[in-house]
């Protein structure tokens, strides 16, 4: 839009104004957002006008609304932000991938499906612009529900602080038949979990049933009353003064069970802002003597859950039938029923912390100083 009412401000403290030239009248408003904010997408648009928060002369609208030249279109500043020129596209870090599905290595802090408020989809539409060749983020954003893309179907959920193999099924066909293994507890999941505390036994279990915490919207805890039941089985890989590196295998898979049945032991995640006891783990806390860099100002080594997803096996749906034969460069499809085994490698953030752990935080050696 030429027109300078109708430019967005990097960042506006009231209401940003955008007037409708002649050329777009009769258009609905939906698409005209979509045209005028070229980094917020369509669901977030959807939700600003169903909540009210985009306004029309004054009025409140639907995004179907017919708009009219010199219509004076009132749209809040958080829908105008741009995105950070310098902050890098996420990178898929695949390893493995056929016709019918892929499972990647999901980086912590990043959501499988977008939030309530329209944020958090970067996987999702990564996911999207990978599957389809040629289609751009713009054609990602307005899809819609178009017969014409390929979809990805993730079959299960990882906490987004959490890293890890998380697979994704390419067609519906093949999202139902990994769902109901997932369902019919046939998928083998284990974690490598940085806990607190070395006094866990080599070999335990915790059968603890897990159910919503009244009162909060996020939070699960042990609920012998209504909670359903849980089951998780543990073992000590290694073990520091202060922590432990486990393995866990969840044979049931409820949500936030892991974390839940650790904190119930005595030992929950080493940075786990809902049921541990930091939000970051410091070098300070187990290095004798160490205050930080030269300013005094420390960084932590790790400042997410202290969770990964390791390892996942489950069954494949094997490959589509068709009349022809594949296309060339396709890559080969198991037979179905044939067991996959995937291992996803940890991420650097974690092996720093192990890495700083097996240094200086190893039994026997000097206690750790505080902090304060």
């Amino acid at each position: 839009m030429s027109d300078q009412e109708s430019e967005i401000p990097q960042n506006a403290p009231r209401p940003v104004i955008l007037r409708v030239p002649l050329e777009r009248d009769g258009e609905k408003l939906l698409n005209f957002l979509l045209d005028a904010l070229p980094d917020c997408s369509k669901r977030r648009i959807r939700n600003a006008v169903g909540q009210g928060r985009v306004m029309v002369n004054g009025k409140r609208v639907t995004t179907g609304c017919a708009l009219v030249q010199d219509d004076r279109i009132e749209v809040p500043p958080d829908l105008c932000a741009r995105r950070r020129s310098n902050a890098p596209p996420l990178e898929l870090e695949i390893i493995y991938e056929d016709e019918r599905l892929m499972v990647i290595n999901k980086p912590a802090g990043i959501s499988v499906f977008p939030e309530r408020d329209g944020s958090g989809g970067e996987l999702m539409r990564e996911l999207l612009l990978h599957l389809n060749p040629g289609l751009t983020d713009r054609d990602a954003e307005a899809a819609g529900s178009s017969e014409r893309i390929t979809r990805p179907h993730p079959v299960h959920r990882l906490d987004k602080g959490t890293s890890g193999a998380l697979v994704i099924a390419k067609d519906a066909d093949a999202g139902r038949h990994l769902a109901s293994q997932f369902e019919r507890r046939k998928v083998s999941k284990k974690y490598l979990c940085l806990c607190e505390g070395p006094w866990l036994s080599d070999d335990c279990a915790c059968d603890q049933p897990v159910g919503k915490k009244q009162g909060s919207a996020i939070q699960m805890e042990v609920d012998r009353r209504n909670g359903k039941p849980a089951e998780t089985r543990f073992r000590v890989i290694e073990r520091f003064r202060d922590f432990a590196l486990v393995e866990a295998e969840p044979k049931t898979g409820r949500q936030h069970q892991i974390r839940v049945h650790l904190a119930a032991m005595g030992s929950p995640l080493a940075v786990d802002f809902l049921y541990g006891r930091r939000e970051a783990l410091y070098l300070s806390e187990f290095k004798k003597g160490y205050r930080g860099g030269e300013e005094g100002e420390e960084r932590p080594i790790l400042a997410r859950l202290s969770l990964h997803a390791k390892r996942i096996s489950f069954r494949h749906p094997g490959p589509v039938r068709r009349d022809s034969s594949s296309p060339d460069g396709e890559q080969p499809v198991p037979p179905g029923g044939t067991m996959l085994e995937f291992e996803a490698p940890l991420p650097k953030d974690f092996q720093v912390a192990l890495k700083q752990l097996r240094k200086y935080g190893l039994p026997g050696r000097s206690g750790r100083t505080d902090r304060n």
